[in-house]
């Protein structure tokens, strides 16, 4: 035979040989024995309750359900000025911005606060109290 033909008879051979030999070799372990303990835990049928408790649940009182103005006046409370959230610019025949899911355009009003100027990344908002002007920027 040439050697050439002798390649193909040997993997013939081992091909037929092969799964008379693998009998014989043992798999690595994979599992420890934790791993074997888990696997033969059995799930309970009944579960005992040996005492029942009624959960409680603690409501914390809602800032918005008292009138904010009367505790403003009254000296109770005092509100900061909080910027708000700027989601969208449009700038085409007109400008328009996405202010806390309300859509405003240069003069409109948005709670304590007057649209005075749309930019391309940034408003320019003026409080009606004091004229404190303040600059948002697009998140």
């Amino acid at each position: 035979m040439l050697k050439v033909g002798k390649l193909p008879l040997v993997m013939i051979i081992l091909t037929f040989l092969l799964p008379f030999g693998a009998r014989f070799l043992k798999p690595p372990k994979v599992l420890d024995d934790r791993d074997l303990s888990l696997l033969s835990f059995e799930v309970p049928q009944e579960i005992l309750v040996t005492e029942k408790k009624h959960l409680t649940q603690t409501q914390f009182p809602s800032p918005f359900r008292e009138d904010r103005g009367a505790l403003i006046g009254k000296g109770k409370l005092f509100i900061e000025t909080v910027t708000p959230k700027l989601s969208l610019i449009y700038k085409g025949r007109q400008e328009y911005a996405l202010l806390e899911n309300e859509i405003k355009k240069e003069g409109d009003t948005f709670k304590d606060f007057m649209v005075e100027e749309i930019m391309y990344d940034k408003i320019l908002l003026k409080t009606k109290r004091g004229g404190k002007k303040i600059w948002v920027n697009l998140d």
